[in-house]
This record gives C-alpha cells, sequence and structure tokens, in this order.
C-alpha cells in the first residue's frame, strides 16, 4: 500500500494545485495510508471527500497508464470529518 499511496498523494495534490478547495483545504499529515486535512467548513470536508473518492477510483486506470501495471481491484477509501479527533464521523465520498 505504500507504493499506491505516494500515487494517491501526488495525483491528489496535482489536482488540488487548480482546484478552488486549495483555498480552503490545507493538508496537514500524512501518516501511513491516512492523509489528514484541515478544512475551513464541512462543506468543503465534503467536497474533499468526493475528490478523494474520484481520485482512489482512478488508480487502476492510473497504474496501468503510468506503469503497465494491471490493477483489478478497486481502492476503497473512508472519509471522516469532524472539529477534532474524538468527534469525527465518517462520511461517504458519494455524496
Amino acid at each position: 500500500t505504500g507504493d499506491i499511496m505516494a500515487v494517491f498523494r501526488a495525483r491528489l495534490y496535482r489536482i488540488l494545485l487548480n482546484h478552488p478547495l486549495r483555498y480552503k483545504c490545507l493538508p496537514i499529515n500524512t501518516v501511513h495510508d491516512s492523509v489528514m486535512y484541515d478544512c475551513v467548513d464541512r462543506e468543503s470536508a465534503l467536497e474533499l471527500a468526493k475528490l478523494h473518492k474520484q481520485v482512489a477510483d482512478e488508480l487502476p486506470q492510473i497504474m496501468m497508464e503510468v506503469w503497465g501495471i494491471f490493477c483489478p481491484v478497486p481502492f476503497k477509501i473512508e472519509s471522516s470529518i469532524g472539529p477534532r479527533w474524538s468527534e469525527l464521523e465518517k462520511v461517504n465520498g458519494n455524496s
């Protein structure tokens, strides 16, 4: 998962460079398979969760295009938002 997370983070970073969320969500840390952000509001966090799902869904195609690696499994992600770690709630990146 380490290599895949590196691809995920790089792809996400490149998208955010030209995305309106770059002014609303600041990446603050990554630990193993977690990526953490500070977002200005709940709506921005929900939009970022959608973007995370989009990037995760594109990973098999990216792996094939860039390295010729056939990776037929979907990459499922979980997103949680909240004002502090003790108050996180899972959200669906589809909505």
